[in-house]
């Protein structure tokens, strides 16, 4: 699953029934992988967009300091 930091998107649970497994042609392993990488890919997300935040908070702050200046 592609993420777009703001805008990150958990990853639904992996599938462990043996019916769905097979109409979609994977295995119980395949589908962990794909989780586990979704999972992580997530996790990337949440850190940039954490960062990207923060850094938007920090420029407010430094308007906010000459602004009390003037």
């Amino acid at each position: 699953m592609e993420q777009v930091p703001g805008a990150c998107r958990e990853p639904g649970p992996p599938l462990s029934d043996p019916a769905s497994l097979e109409r979609l042609g994977l295995t119980l392993s395949q589908e962990y992988d794909r989780y586990f990488s979704d999972a992580t890919r997530y996790f990337m997300c949440l850190d940039q967009t954490r960062a990207d935040f923060f850094q938007v908070v920090k420029q407010h702050g430094i308007e906010y300091r000459k602004l009390l200046q003037r």
